[in-house]
């Protein structure tokens, strides 16, 4: 195994990517200051595009959308995009340019371009990673800039953006050609402006990240993965889809390596790990190859992640499990006590949405309850639905399931669907330009040729981050055939702009009826209007539905580690703001084995100081899942993760207390006491808040 990164030196850009909890925030923070080290005369910028970032909690330093200087290191800073505010100062410099572009170009008057110009674009954050990736380039400040990027769907969507961003230039220019064309006709002549100076900076900065993206010997694409199926499969697709796009990829990192030990559960772990290794070994072997052991503690400050990068970069081992004194015997559990996660299969819930930070669990747990409710109630037709564009849905049924239903064999009515909301987006756009042609052909109005070449090219590069409104509608179709619906959704920040996207896509359609009102005696616009009609009241529909606690309810999933434990903070303070219920919280993958080992032993302190966080502040149930020795794959492990997050059937008091919480609080908080405080030798998997 060589280390990471061997032509560094030539590099301008490296990409960190993969499935979300593979370790790639780790990995990126991690390289930055190791490459800090050793070139210490090489300016680096160590720059987050994850809508929910992590460097701050990873390098345990406050960061924000300006560069700050990372402590101990004298050539390193660390940035946050924050897109918003990208893209306020972008409208501060070009809404003027923007809004004559759009009062040329088109038939649409001042108030109607003022209106489209003020909308809050969706997919702003690709966007705006791709703007001000351009920008870092132009001012040369860095020599060298690591970018730690969302998971893997959506940067995938970043890196194409450049190509679609191209088509915007050329829609841009076709509107500035209408103009050009009005002043040779009128003036005789027509005199370069500041619309065309910015159509130049535009093209130029397109141009300059893409070619940077292609450009093998200044770039290069750092995938970073766990050895499991789900992490496996998934980095395949990767791998495939950077090669598509010719993106350079040379090495590979195989996080959280389970290592051989005289303890039963970490053995169990590591010959799992041992196993899809080879697969690895098989499946990437043109590529280099860097693995790093699972650590007993967790890597977090500059010190820790120094010790880290030593271990990508072949210098040393990545360190041992550190000794303590024994905290919690955990030889036995109290698995056999209903979690509170349990009440949910009682609950009347049309919608059950589970949601979280990358590589938590979310795919599996969604798919586990989803095979119990269906068996549970074998009359209730069942579907689970992944809506994440990195699906993991098959790779977790261990079944084929994409874009149509299919029916699981297992006990119940179950079937799966793996949404893929960029076709759908895309049939409804070709549907959307089929019925501008007719409305154009029958105005027959010569002096609007511009317009219907203009509305023709806009039509097709619209941002991306609309196609999820498309998923929301066909959430809401589905739910017409089927009982209850339980989705897998995308990690934090994307899952949080899918469920503000419904009075996002509001605002646009509003825009657009103001505009076809307005202009309906210039061109008829009527079939256009009825389907944004039709739209506007599907969008209304899956609002009232995210909201109504009665039909919907959201699980939070997250893992008793720092950086997840801060995510989780933000993504409930989110959801209570956006008036979306979330009664309950799963910590998965929590330590329960022999106190004998000092690596788990190791392991379960650190892991329960961040539970007692979680357990502070939360208005949530919370239940605790032990970590599984085999790997969540197939109907059988999905069976086993599901028991050992609900328990058995529940005990008398336990359903009790879930029907009349209220009336029984006295006696639930005992329990909780009970629960809280086990008999010696016994440790706790759940605990209700009343």
């Amino acid at each position: 195994m060589a280390g990471l990164l061997a032509n560094e030196e030539s590099l301008r850009l490296v990409i960190f990517g993969g499935k979300g909890g593979a370790g790639k925030t780790t990995s990126a923070a991690a390289t930055a200051i190791h490459l800090a080290r050793r070139r210490p005369r090489r300016r680096i910028l160590l720059v987050s595009t994850d809508p929910a970032h992590s460097l701050a909690d990873s390098l345990d330093v406050f960061v924000t959308d300006d560069p700050v200087a990372v402590p101990g290191t004298d050539n390193l800073w660390v940035r946050q995009l924050d897109a918003p505010q990208a893209d306020r100062r972008f409208h501060m410099q070009y809404d003027r340019v923007l809004k004559a572009l759009i009062d040329r170009g088109t038939f649409l008057d001042d108030e109607d371009a003022q209106n489209i110009v003020d909308l809050p674009l969706p997919g702003l954050d690709e966007i705006i990673a791709v703007r001000e990736l351009a920008n870092l380039l132009k001012e040369n400040t860095y020599q060298l800039i690591i970018m730690d990027t969302a998971p893997t769907g959506h940067t995938l969507r970043l890196l194409a953006l450049p190509e679609v961003m191209e088509s915007w230039v050329h829609a841009y220019s076709l509107m500035q050609r209408k103009h050009k064309y009005m002043q040779r006709t009128f003036a005789g002549r027509c005199t370069p402006d500041a619309v065309d100076a910015f159509l130049k900076t535009l093209r130029a900065d397109v141009c300059r990240v893409r070619d940077l993206l292609h450009n093998s010997a200044s770039t290069e694409f750092v995938p970073v993965a766990n050895a499991d199926p789900l992490s496996v499969a998934e980095t395949r697709r990767l791998v495939d889809t950077l090669a598509n796009m010719r993106i350079a990829v040379r090495s590979l990192v195989i996080n959280r390596v389970p290592a051989d030990r005289d303890c039963p559960f970490c053995r169990a772990r590591h010959v799992e790990a041992v196993s899809w290794l080879d697969r690895i070994g098989q499946d990437f072997e043109p590529f280099n190859l860097v693995r790093v052991p699972l650590l007993a503690g967790q890597v977090r400050g500059v010190g820790k992640l120094e010790r880290f990068g030593a271990a990508v970069f072949g210098a040393e081992a990545a360190g041992a499990p550190t000794e303590d004194t024994p905290a919690i015997d955990v030889g036995k559990s109290l698995r056999h006590r209903q979690t509170p996660l349990a009440e949910l299969l009682h609950r009347n819930c049309k919608f059950i949405l589970f949601g979280g930070k990358g590589g938590v669990g979310k795919t599996s747990l969604a798919a586990a309850m989803a095979l119990k409710i269906a068996a549970q109630r074998p009359k209730d037709r069942v579907l689970v639905l992944s809506i994440d564009p990195a699906h993991s849905l098959s790779d977790c049924l261990d079944c084929s399931v994409g874009n149509q239903a299919v029916r699981i064999n297992a006990p119940g009515l179950l079937e799966a669907k793996e949404l893929n909301a960029e076709d759908l987006f895309k049939a409804y756009i070709d549907e959307y330009r089929r019925d501008i042609a007719r409305a154009f052909d029958i105005a027959g109005n010569v002096e609007l040729r511009f317009d219907r070449e203009v509305m023709d090219e806009l039509l097709s590069v619209w941002p991306s981050g609309l196609d999820e409104i498309m998923a929301l509608v066909e959430m809401l179709d589905l739910s017409d055939a089927y009982d209850v619906v339980v989705l897998d959704t995308a990690p934090t920040g994307h899952l949080l702009r899918f469920l503000e996207m419904p009075e996002l896509a509001r605002q646009w359609l509003k825009a657009i009826f103001r505009i076809i009102i307005k202009h309906q005696t210039v061109i008829n616009l009527t079939n256009i209007g009825e389907k944004l009609v039709q739209l506007s009241r599907d969008i209304r529909r899956v609002q009232e539905a995210l909201i109504n606690a009665d039909q919907t309810t959201f699980v939070a999933v997250t893992i008793p580690e720092t950086m997840a434990v801060a995510e989780t903070h933000r993504l409930l303070a989110s959801l209570k703001r956006l008036g979306v219920s979330c009664r309950d919280l799963v910590i998965n993958m929590v330590t329960s084995s022999p106190a004998s080992c000092p690596f788990c032993r190791a392991r379960r302190r650190e892991e329960q100081s961040c539970i007692r966080e979680l357990r502070g502040p939360a208005d949530v149930a919370i239940t605790e899942v032990p970590l599984l020795a085999q790997q969540i794959r197939g109907i059988g492990a999905l069976n086993d993760l599901i028991a050992a997050a609900l328990g058995p059937a529940g005990s008398w008091i336990q359903r009790v207390l879930n029907v009349s919480p209220k009336l029984f609080a006295p006696l639930g908080r005992l329990m909780s006491v009970a629960v809280a405080n086990p008999a010696p030798g016994e440790t706790c998997t759940c605990r209700r808040r009343d």
